[in-house]
């Protein structure tokens, strides 16, 4: 159910203008994606329109690399916001993404990035009720929970768009989280088609279901039941309910208490919150951006040369430091530990002798989702 670009065009509010040709093609965006990095596609799904001011892409060689980049992820298109860190989209980039059918599209001063992924949700939500199919339906609002729990909306804005998904948040919920142990996000397809009469989201790897706080011990139970009669992962099954919240911030602390739950193969999340539940729930969408961007070197690496620095570091930590711990946790040698912890830390540019440092990505770890 993607959005068009010409519905975009087309909203005056957004005063958005193509710069490049986009008239008869069809050309649509999944989602709208506000993001400084200078390759963000580690982020990426495919099919969004990346939002971005440029502040990094300063010479010619960095604005041609970024649209080359975009490209082989198959985003959707640019949206570059002018009068920050340029007064007008850069020739180059325009002319690389001329070349490459890139589609992109000017941002005014007066418009937030804030605007254009309101539309979007909003646009999909209300396309949301004529989708029939369970597997898009768990997807969709996967996305925008992921953009409601990243502090991407206000308040309001995210109670109402969660209110077209059938999501209430005026009153007391719980977050019910299901999967299949080590499973991790390559069951997401096998959980969008989760034969589960609640609805739900796929996110991060489970099926998330707000549920009312007096109705959540039963949906955890018929959760658990439906997980366990896969044929390949029903032995794993795991299911974790949150505490009992009100709101967004109520999500946010119940989902992050839940996902603690989980991992740590425990039924009920405890009721008072770890620190790092506390600084990702807080609605500042920067506590999550330093996560992801101290982690992103990593994520590419793992990404280009088929590793597991992310995961290995995680075991580590999670061993407190232990090389022989995480050798034995990931099946390999204690060599190929000590080989990857000294790529973490030139990647991270951190030390894990370091407390400071080691708390800094233990923090990245547990926040960026």
């Amino acid at each position: 159910m993607p959005v068009r670009l010409g519905e975009l065009l087309a909203e005056r509010g957004l005063g958005l203008r193509a710069l490049t040709d986009v008239s008869g093609t069809g050309r649509s965006v999944s989602w709208a994606v506000p993001s400084e990095l200078a390759d963000p596609t580690p982020w990426l799904d495919g099919g969004e329109l990346v939002l971005t001011t440029g502040l990094r892409l300063r010479s010619r060689a960095a604005q041609e690399a970024f649209v080359d980049r975009l490209v082989l992820a198959r985003a959707g298109g640019v949206g570059f916001g002018t009068g920050l860190g340029h007064d007008r989209v850069p020739r180059a980039l325009l002319a690389r993404a001329r070349q490459s059918a890139l589609p992109v599209l000017e941002v005014p001063y007066e418009t937030p990035f804030v605007a254009l992924v309101r539309f979007c949700a909003e646009r999909l939500a209300q396309e949301r009720a004529t989708a029939t199919d369970l597997s898009g339906r768990r997807e969709l609002l996967g996305r925008v929970l992921a953009e409601v729990l990243s502090g991407g909306f206000d308040e309001p804005t995210a109670e109402r768009v969660l209110a077209c998904h059938d999501v209430d948040l005026g009153r007391p919920h719980r977050v019910v989280l299901g999967t299949w142990a080590a499973a991790g996000r390559q069951a997401e397809a096998r959980l969008a088609a989760l034969p589960c009469r609640r609805v739900g989201a796929v996110f991060e790897g489970a099926l998330l279901v707000v549920a009312p706080a007096t109705s959540a011990e039963e949906t955890a139970v018929e959760l658990r039941e439906v997980l366990a009669r896969d044929p390949l992962h029903g032995a794993e099954a795991q299911v974790a309910v949150g505490p009992s919240g009100v709101g967004v911030r109520g999500l946010r602390a119940g989902c992050a208490a839940a996902r603690e739950a989980l991992e740590r193969g425990r039924r009920e999340a405890p009721d008072a919150p770890r620190l790092a539940e506390l600084l990702a729930t807080q609605g500042d969408p920067s506590v999550r951006q330093f996560g992801r961007r101290l982690l992103e070197p990593l994520v590419r690496f793992d990404s280009e040369h088929r590793a597991d620095l992310v995961g290995t570091l995680r075991r580590y930590l999670e061993t407190d430091g232990s090389v022989q711990a995480t050798a034995e946790g990931l099946f390999v040698h204690r060599n190929t530990v000590r080989y990857r912890l000294a790529r973490i830390e030139e990647l991270t540019n951190r030390s894990l002798a370091a407390t400071a440092d080691r708390a800094e990505l233990w923090l990245a770890l547990a926040v960026a989702g």
